[in-house]
């Protein structure tokens, strides 16, 4: 903050809670230098309240305080579920549109509207609804590793893991396929917490859970339009508007898609931070459609460092840093400014340390036996 007031940069971003980079690329309104503002000061307390919470969570909680919590949020992400298969059922099959229903509890908001191949839960729009999926299917991962020894409870947790993959999928959501890579590495990575070296091996389970993903797949293809149920042309779009935006060949005025607007305002965020990059350009200033370029425009990269040292290595020790890296990783391209102060961190981080030394002390018990 004292770098911000006294040596402000230059350099052109769209101000935190002030601008949009939806409203820039359609040429609605322009770039603004950072500034000390009364926003500056309340990220600042922001993320000392953050910090405070997270340590007295570290002091007042223990490893089984953690997966009682853990049980409690795996029972609502599992309503969670069973909202997002009625919401399934009500606009793939019935075609109802489901953000008018909700207004009559919730009122009216911000909200994308239901075009029956987009499912977005409880939330304003698909991308937040894969969040709250990817937090769910973290949890519930982590219980079933941590109860073991009960058969039941785990073959339940996979019903419902891929359950959540299902709705990830069918939400057309771009950030489920991060989400989809990110877990697909943390779910290999955790399996191999015994070994020193990364091996790579299929396990039978996986040719089943392929044939169920097929047999669901076949079950709502007759439901689903498969012009707008795509990734493919996503994708190349995506990489197409990435190119223009490494190159700054874009033209504003147009109407660009949600990706061309995460990327390019990461590319120019980042692009802007690398004036100032120890510090940042001052925290509260730029905003970005990407959480780590958030974080590294805000306190830039020494910030960030201290940021990851802290959550991964101060707050529940877990002997694989690479898994918090991992669980980190979906904010590359999601998300904002809130990651730095994420409160569910508080409970992914010790349950998935927990999981690993359960999984490590069962390899032991094995070895001896």
């Amino acid at each position: 903050m004292l770098n911000l007031y006294l040596n402000p940069s230059d350099e052109g971003i769209i101000a935190f809670n002030t601008g949009s980079w939806d409203r820039y690329m359609r040429g609605v309104t322009n770039l603004t230098t950072p500034v000390f503002s009364m926003q500056s000061i309340l990220m600042f307390i922001r993320v000392v309240i953050f910090v405070a919470i997270m340590l007295a969570t570290k002091d007042l909680f223990n490893r089984e305080d953690f997966i009682e919590m853990g049980k409690r949020i795996g029972f609502f992400s599992k309503l969670l579920l069973i909202y997002g298969i009625t919401e399934f059922l009500l606009s793939y099959v019935l075609k109802i549109d489901t953000t008018n229903i909700l207004k009559l509890f919730f009122g009216r908001g911000v909200a994308t509207s239901n075009d029956f191949g987009r499912l977005k839960g409880l939330s304003r729009e698909p991308s937040y609804y894969s969040h709250a999926l990817y937090n769910a299917i973290i949890i519930l991962y982590a219980l079933s590793k941590i109860d073991y020894e009960n058969k039941n409870i785990f073959k339940k947790y996979k019903v419902w893991i891929i359950i959540a993959f299902f709705l990830g999928l069918i939400s057309s959501s771009f950030a489920f396929v991060l989400v989809t890579v990110t877990l697909l590495i943390f779910f290999y990575v955790v399996s191999n917490i015994e070994n020193r070296k990364f091996v790579f091996y299929l396990k039978p389970q996986a040719g089943l859970i392929s044939i169920l993903g097929l047999l669901i797949l076949m079950i709502i293809l007759p439901f689903v339009d498969l012009t707008d149920f795509t990734y493919y042309e996503r994708i190349l779009e995506s990489l197409n508007q990435f190119s223009k935006g490494v190159n700054r060949t874009y033209k504003l005025g147009s109407d660009y898609s949600s990706e061309a607007v995460r990327l390019i305002s990461g590319i120019e965020t980042f692009k802007a931070t690398l004036s100032r990059p120890l510090f940042g350009l001052g925290i509260g200033t730029a905003y970005s459609v990407s959480g780590i370029i958030s974080i590294l425009s805000n306190i830039g990269f020494l910030g960030l460092f201290i940021w990851y040292r802290l959550i991964s290595t101060e707050f529940y020790k877990t002997k694989k840093k690479i898994l918090i890296l991992i669980l980190l990783t979906p904010i590359v391209f999601t998300g904002d400014m809130y990651s730095l102060y994420d409160t569910s961190y508080l409970l992914l981080i010790p349950l998935i340390a927990i999981t690993t030394e359960t999984l490590y002390m069962k390899h032991q018990l094995k070895k001896r036996d």
